[in-house]
């Protein structure tokens, strides 16, 4: 897992041509920084810097890492999760999914485009808040 707000890209794509396991083997996770993106096109763009800074040819997930929680108002995040699904249909990244969202902004992407995320990654352990432990029971059961 990394992210572009971490900026270790590059530390990992050369750990991972170090390594000298096949892409097949690995999979990795990054995370879109809604800071540096306003459009779909942005969004792809930054896929593409993400792909050429790692050194591979693909992503198998891909994220927008927070959402209005973040600062990020539903009308970014629908676009940023377009943008998602515009570099999925290019075969940049094979799955999309969404970090730190709630409910009801994880139910208007899916409304908003009938695109579902496959993942919500969020922070969990014994003591986080019930609304969380809510969350993950509603994800769980959405599949």
């Amino acid at each position: 897992d990394t992210a572009q707000l971490y900026k270790n890209h590059r530390d990992l794509g050369q750990a991972i041509k170090e390594s000298g396991v096949p892409r097949s083997d690995i999979w990795i996770t990054s995370k879109v920084n809604p800071a540096e993106s306003r459009s779909v096109a942005d969004v792809v763009k930054s896929v593409d810097k993400t792909l050429e800074d790692l050194g591979v040819p693909y992503l198998d997930l891909m994220l927008l890492h927070g959402g209005e929680g973040w600062g990020v108002k539903r009308p970014l995040d629908l676009e940023l999760w377009r943008g998602l699904q515009e570099a999925k249909s290019q075969g940049k990244v094979r799955n999309i999914g969404v970090s730190n969202h709630n409910r009801q902004e994880i139910e208007f992407l899916t409304a908003e485009t009938g695109v579902k995320p496959v993942v919500n990654q969020i922070e969990y352990h014994p003591w986080v808040p019930v609304e969380t432990r809510e969350l993950v029971r509603w994800c769980q059961k959405e599949g």
